[in-house]
């Protein structure tokens, strides 16, 4: 067996133990009837993590702040709900947070009429899944390269030295990894019609990761195909 293809073996071997293994996948829904064209602005608003058991509210204030990073970063023009309650208050010459501590159904009825006046469509996004879990691994074995000396004696009868590599057979005990899993689901609406018009749904996981960049990578991929859209 030649070196060069021992060494590719035991490269291949190496790149299986240490390299991070991530999976992705994602299902989407667009109304082509839809003029994505006409959103110029957009509401989004807070990440819903009501379906998912995070166990940490300071995980989830970083996340959602993760997530208008990555909406802003796309030069979406975005405004939160805050911003547009002000906005509406000024406006209509009424305080719309003492309005939702009063009459929240009134406040809601009065949003809704006036959100087109600010935002051409909305968006919400569901956090499904934000879970780690330990995988087993069983006992493995690879191939690896190993010099073995061996001595000969040549046609004078002089003892000489001999090197060849050869593949022997390396037992790797079994061991434990993290994988993180996640899920997020994301909606868009017509402001006017309350019409949904977009949606998106995907999961990743990938290993030994703390998990805020991947979900990072989540949201950026959404608004960046949102973005192509209303180009």
């Amino acid at each position: 067996m030649t070196k060069t293809f021992t060494r590719l073996l035991t490269l291949l071997a190496l790149m299986m133990l240490f390299c991070q293994t991530a999976a992705a996948e994602k299902i989407e829904f667009k109304d082509d009837s839809y003029n994505f064209h006409n959103i110029k602005n957009i509401a989004v608003y807070d990440l819903d993590f009501s379906k998912a058991d995070t166990g940490s509210s300071i995980l989830e204030k970083s996340l959602n702040a993760m997530y208008f990073k990555k909406a802003a970063q796309e030069k979406l023009s975005v405004m939160n709900f805050e911003s547009i309650s002000r906005k509406m208050s000024l406006a209509l010459g009424q305080d719309m947070d003492i309005l939702a501590e009063k009459d929240w159904d009134a406040f809601n009825k009065l949003y809704d009429e006036h959100l087109p006046d600010y935002v051409d469509a909305y968006v919400t996004a569901d956090v499904l899944q934000y879970e780690t879990q330990s995988i087993y691994h069983p006992e493995y074995t690879t191939w690896e390269t190993k010099t073995q000396k061996s001595y000969v004696k040549d046609s004078k009868g002089n003892r000489i030295e001999v090197e060849d590599e050869v593949l022997v057979p390396v037992t790797h005990p079994a061991y434990y990894s993290s994988v993180i899993y996640e899920k997020v689901e994301f909606h868009v609406y017509d402001a006017r019609t309350g019409r949904e018009v977009y949606s998106r749904q995907e999961w990743r996981d990938r290993d030994d990761d703390d998990g805020i960049d991947m979900f990072g990578r989540i949201c950026s991929a959404f608004f960046k195909d949102l973005r192509k859209l209303t180009k």
